[in-house]
């Protein structure tokens, strides 16, 4: 009894307190909770991430979820033993206030047996949060990091000049580089019907490992999200800043601006099924005529954006979608997602492949406790996006940012595969995850539809070709596969020992490249960080 008053007054500041941040977005991290928020009976919108916490804690145990069960040794329940495996660093509550702060670490060796070359990861951070009341919450954390990649994330970080969703990179001792990044938000909810965050991250919309209209592959980026919730109906309003491609623009002081509205709204039209709706829009910061800056016809929370820019006469760049989830089992999910770039219905009839035919699609299953093993979960998925999809006749207003594309990260021309299987057993961890792509890369200087960052304009078949399909360029295959086992330390910052290998193959009808890459290491895992491409 003693035990359970312990745990209990430990748990309880927490959850009058912290309500209001949204907890990391980690798919791994996810894994522990996300069974229970599927379940038929749970109104729960999944597609809208990262979760905020209050939510989760309404309808799961956010806390033994995140642990299968606290260490109740009596190391563990000394002042030490609860810092380290319990507790953040340091935290302090009062009648109405809540705040902790914790360091934040990635600290990893690892080499690549194909290239025979050292590998090493580098971080050090902090996060703070805090509440004051029940309604009003703050986020704020900052990553230092040095880093030695294998061959082809080297390549990419020097093309693009950022790490994958980590920013801009000086050289560091040669072969290394040196980057950083910040989050950080505050979040405001007057009544349980609204919720507002203004800050510094990322988003994503979906049920999938990938997401097809905004996933959190990209840099982060300032954001203001209004989300409302009224009997089964939830809606986000999102509108962002967001950096055009740098690689343009290397002779100027800035680099130019661009900003994103996005709307989505998710409905529960049965017990078992959910359907999102979702459009956004991307302009420049600039035009011909000057400074541009936020467009006031796209503040406007309740529009459809696609008639609104054709009455503007607009030439910005508009996606639509559609996001599908259908519990088909108690912890069975099937999945899907729709995304319109471009849809030309009078050109369709003369003939297949034109190239402003710009869509791609997502059917995905997800189950967990699979066979009535508890904490077994599998995953399945399947991605694929038409040439040019993405893209954009002006580079500037391309569905990217910061370098980066703000969907999936091959771009467009590709199909993918990609698989997961995961168990948990008490605080330990292993996962085995999958993927195998086949898309066609870009050559010279005309676009085969993969490089988002390239003009559409510049097709290989010229802006009104026709028989454009995917895989077409220079066919490349690609496998990747990692397994890892973790131990986990302390979930409240999601502190893991961790031991990984990762095969991956690329290859074309020209060459091929390998990679055998062995990491150890211990990090507080609060992103996603994607390199399986």
């Amino acid at each position: 009894m003693k035990k359970i008053w312990i745990l209990f007054l430990f748990c309880f500041p927490l959850y009058l307190f912290a309500q209001q941040t949204t907890i990391p977005h980690n798919h791994a991290y996810y894994y522990a909770f996300e069974a229970e928020l599927n379940k038929p009976e749970n109104d729960f919108h999944t597609s809208i991430r990262p979760f905020l916490e209050s939510e989760v804690r309404a309808i799961t145990n956010y806390d033994s979820l995140s642990r299968f069960g606290y260490n109740n040794k009596k190391f563990a329940n000394s002042k030490i033993g609860r810092k380290f495996l319990k507790q953040y660093f340091f935290q302090t509550q009062g009648e109405d206030y809540f705040l902790e702060l914790s360091p934040l670490f990635d600290l990893q060796y690892g080499k690549d047996f194909a290239n025979d070359s050292s590998l090493s990861v580098n971080t050090r951070g902090v996060q703070v949060s805090g509440s004051i009341g029940k309604k009003f919450s703050f986020y704020s954390s900052f990553y230092e990091n040095q880093a030695k990649f294998p061959d082809y994330i080297s390549e990419y970080v020097k093309e693009k000049e950022v790490v994958p969703g980590q920013g801009r990179i000086k050289t560091f001792k040669g072969s290394s580089f040196d980057f950083s990044q910040a989050f950080g938000y505050i979040s405001y909810t007057p009544s349980k019907h609204v919720n507002f965050q203004f800050g510094h991250g990322k988003n994503f919309i979906g049920d999938g490992y990938r997401s097809l209209l905004l996933s959190d592959f990209a840099y982060s980026y300032p954001f203001l999200k209004i989300t409302t919730t009224v009997w089964k109906i939830r809606y986000m309003n999102l509108f962002t800043s967001f950096q055009s491609d740098i690689s343009l623009v290397d002779n100027l002081a800035s680099y130019p601006r661009k900003y994103g509205s996005f709307h989505y709204l998710d409905i529960t039209i049965a017990k078992r099924i959910q359907l999102g709706l979702f459009e956004g829009i991307i302009w420049q910061g600039s035009d011909s005529t000057g400074k541009r800056g936020i467009d006031i016809n796209y503040i406007n929370p309740i529009i459809f954006y696609r008639p609104i820019e054709f009455s503007l006469n607009s030439a910005d760049n508009a996606i639509m979608g559609v996001n599908l989830k259908i519990k088909a089992l108690k912890y069975t999910s099937v999945y899907g997602q729709f995304v319109i770039d471009d849809m030309n219905l009078s050109k369709s009839k003369e003939g297949k492949g034109f190239f402003q035919q710009k869509y791609g699609y997502q059917i995905g299953l997800k189950s967990f406790n699979v066979f009535g093993i508890k904490n077994l979960y599998v995953q399945a998925e399947y991605n694929q996006v038409r040439p040019y999809t993405y893209a954009h006749k002006k580079q500037l207003q391309n569905y990217a940012h910061y370098n980066e594309a703000l969907a999936h990260p091959l771009g467009a021309n590709f199909r993918e595969i990609v698989g997961i299987i995961g168990y948990r057993w008490k605080d330990l961890s292993a996962e085995l995850k999958f993927n195998y792509a086949v898309y066609g890369a870009d050559s010279g200087m005309y676009s085969y539809g993969k490089n988002i960052f390239l003009s559409d304009h510049n097709a290989v078949g010229g802006i009104y070709s026709f028989g454009n399909s995917i895989g077409q360029g220079v066919k490349t295959t690609l496998v990747y596969a990692q397994f890892r086992v973790s131990y986990l330390v302390n979930p409240k910052t999601n502190w893991n020992i961790f031991i990984e290998y990762t095969h991956r193959k690329q290859s074309t009808e020209f060459a091929e490249r390998n990679n055998s890459l062995f990491n150890i290491g211990m990090r507080t895992s609060l992103r996603n960080l994607y390199y399986d491409f």
